[in-house]
């Protein structure tokens, strides 16, 4: 094994030891969160796959809030100690469920707006609490955990791929966003593996594997589709070698469809429970400075992705700048959706400052997402 990849593994290994064991034993609230209750949607997702089997299609279509009553008064005071309601009300009774295990999720009057994939990765959690004695406190910090494990199988494939100081310093960056928001229990870092895969694949053109991969993200959280172009990259690799493909290629075709088609449909089917989330004014338009910065900067670095040879970022730059100026949400973990394509190698310095400047101008000004690491205050020994 090459040293570099032996360090990468040392090193990802510490962090994940180390972060682990910090959340299992430290006094927390209930919600096992960094903020200490705060936020909500690890336990949501976990709640998501224990109700999918009695929800159905209306997972996407139907807000709890519509499909379930809230526990009442008598019920709550029933119930254990660290089962903590919400502010916005997320405790609800489930018929044939343990009265002492509700339904727990956050935001009850809105349409879940996540792709199968997430009930996949939840399904083991949720089986465990529903069936066997394990706390809501203990479950949750696991639930924590498991996402801070999806954040570290992301940074070592980002550091296994590291190409100089340059991308040491993105890489360090990109590990610091995936743990800080894997610790707030958000498992967005599910994506960032097949999505480095689908870059790594189209660079040696493996057009099948790329488009499975990229299916697989899709599959996996919506926000994938900020990496469109490398979708549609792997598809052309794909259309262009169709006459010499093997048995095993037209598999990993075949999954990659289903996979997609998939998140498609059930994208579709939440859409108008999306279009009714409360709308946020996007921050490109409260300031005419940041959309003439944005728009400064987009052209600036797709300049340097033209004259680099690298149409891949110049196409992400143009799709993202679609994609941003659409969104009716915007929160700081969004930035982890931006971790695999500052992660992956670049051909040349000047793209990977190119990235690295619209990485932090969107953490910085879209995203309130700070660049310096102040959550590590919050890591109390």
């Amino acid at each position: 094994m090459p040293w570099r990849r032996r360090l990468a593994v040392a090193l990802t290994a510490a962090s994940f030891a180390g972060f682990s064991a910090w959340e299992m034993t430290r006094k927390v609230h209930p919600f096992g969160d960094l903020s200490n209750g705060f936020f909500t949607d690890h336990f949501s997702h976990m709640n998501d796959a224990r109700h999918f089997p009695r929800a159905g299609v209306r997972q996407w279509t139907t807000p709890l809030a519509g499909m379930e009553r809230r526990v009442t008064p008598r019920e709550r005071t029933a119930l254990p100690p660290d089962i903590v309601d919400c502010p916005d009300g997320c405790l609800f009774h489930v018929d044939g469920w343990p009265a002492q295990k509700p339904m727990q999720q956050s935001w009850p009057f809105l349409t879940r707006f996540y792709p199968p994939g997430d009930l996949l990765l939840f399904a083991p959690m949720a089986a465990l609490y529903h069936f066997t004695p394990i706390r809501a406190a203990t479950i949750d910090r696991l639930l924590v955990v498991l996402c801070l494990a999806l954040a570290h199988v992301a940074i070592f494939a980002i550091l296994d791929r590291v190409d100089g100081p340059l991308g040491a310093f993105c890489a360090l960056l990109g590990a610091s966003v995936l743990i800080h928001w894997s610790l707030e229990g958000f498992y967005d870092a599910s994506i960032v593996l097949p999505l480095l895969l689908c870059d790594a694949f189209l660079a040696a053109g493996f057009g099948a594997s790329a488009f499975l991969a990229f299916g697989v993200a899709m599959l996996l959280h919506f926000r994938a589709l900020y990496y469109v172009p490398w979708g549609l990259a792997a598809a052309v690799l794909v259309f262009r070698g169709r006459t010499a493909l093997q048995r095993t290629d037209q598999v990993k075709i075949a999954v990659g469809v289903l996979f997609l088609a998939v998140s498609v449909a059930t994208f579709a089917l939440a859409l108008p429970g999306l279009l009714d989330y409360p709308m946020q004014m996007n921050p490109l338009f409260l300031r005419t400075a940041a959309l003439l910065e944005g728009a400064a900067l987009a052209v600036a670095a797709g300049a340097v992705f033209v004259w680099a040879r690298s149409p891949l970022d110049a196409g992400l730059v143009a799709w993202l700048a679609l994609v941003l100026t659409q969104v009716r949400q915007n929160y700081s973990w969004y930035s982890m959706a931006l971790v695999p394509w500052l992660g992956a190698p670049a051909r040349r310095p000047a793209v990977r400052l190119a990235r690295l400047a619209i990485f932090a101008f969107l953490a910085e000004c879209i995203h309130n997402d700070s660049l310096w690491p102040r959550w590590i205050a919050q890591v109390h020994l």
